[in-house]
């Protein structure tokens, strides 16, 4: 039988850590609040999770094949202010709307894709530089104006309740159970733990290691689009500034979670799990009465968790 070491103990921690501590702080909050635990609260932070939780399922695949995609932000303003543009200023009808705002976003997918796998430029940088095109895009597209009272389809989204669930919860459930069986179970998703493991391994067993990185960019740039769907229905409007530091959260959340910024670790699991610890974090702080400003040094203090529980992750899932 294999010896119990000391290293053994804190990787298994460390890889479970995130479970026990979301179970702790729900247990600590449903102890010292009286409405935690209400279904209107626990729906309330599913609502307010979800469109985290949809992009960082496709940051996750980014990540485990060892890139990273700061622009999320930004292309949510630029193709929410390319399909909403087109309905509200020319007419176009809704399906039309959504359609743009997907094919946008997964044309940024694309280009950042390229860019990193066939270039081999910097993923931090070209990604930084694809949000701060879409920043500016979307200030152009609509002249740094709000558009309010979308169509009816886009309201049908936030407001339908199926057996007491709201829709754009169902909706994120569904795109994890399907994702998580992409990154599982399929052809796909063991290229893209293969490339993020070792690259030059995964090139000589056969492995197209640029294509891999472009389809995980890709597919990144859908569900931005469908994320980017789903915030404009949840507030009913589009606004310039929509999704300024988001890109942040998502990453910090599948990080938390057990996705690497060294790649080839990571699961939609882990990442689901993440993604709501941030949550009830929030929610505690909301619950607390904490200052707006308070908070905001909270999430700053849980990105920074992410990147210190990331390094120590990696010192100690590292071949002795």
């Amino acid at each position: 039988m294999k010896k119990i070491t000391g290293k053994m103990i804190i990787q298994t921690i460390l890889n479970y850590c995130i479970y026990l501590l979301l179970l702790f702080v729900c247990l600590i909050l449903s102890v010292t609040t009286t409405s935690f635990l209400s279904i209107t609260n626990i729906i309330n932070v599913l609502l307010q999770t979800s469109i985290i939780a949809v992009l960082s399922l496709g940051i996750t695949f980014v990540l485990i094949t060892g890139n990273n995609d700061l622009s999320v932000g930004g292309v949510m303003a630029v193709s929410g202010a390319a399909g909403i543009g087109l309905i509200k200023l020319g007419g176009w009808p809704w399906w039309a709307g959504m359609l743009v705002i997907i094919a946008v976003a997964m044309v940024f997918g694309i280009i950042n894709g390229c860019v990193v796998s066939y270039i081999k430029a910097p993923a931090f940088l070209t990604t930084l530089a694809t949000q701060f095109i879409g920043r500016g895009l979307a200030l152009v597209i609509s002249g740094g104006s709000s558009w309010y009272n979308l169509p009816e389809p886009f309201i049908f989204l936030s407001s339908t309740y199926v057996v007491g669930i709201p829709l754009m919860i169902i909706i994120v459930l569904l795109l994890y159970v399907v994702f998580h069986i992409r990154l599982g179970k399929t052809i796909f998703g063991r290229r893209v733990y293969a490339v993020g493991s070792n690259a030059d391994s995964a090139r000589v067993s056969g492995i197209n290691v640029s294509k891999t990185i472009l389809f995980a960019y890709m597919q990144c740039g859908l569900l931005v689009g469908i994320a980017t769907i789903l915030q404009v229905s949840r507030m009913n409007s589009f606004w310039a500034a929509m999704g300024t530091g988001i890109e942040s959260q998502a990453i910090a959340a599948a990080i938390i979670g057990g996705a690497s910024m060294s790649g080839g670790v990571g699961n939609l699991t882990g990442t689901f799990a993440g993604v709501l610890l941030m949550g009830v974090i929030n929610n505690a702080l909301n619950l607390y009465g904490v200052d707006a400003n308070w908070q905001e040094a909270a999430r700053g203090f849980v990105i920074m968790l992410a990147i210190i529980i990331d390094a120590i992750r990696n010192r100690y899932n590292s071949v002795e």
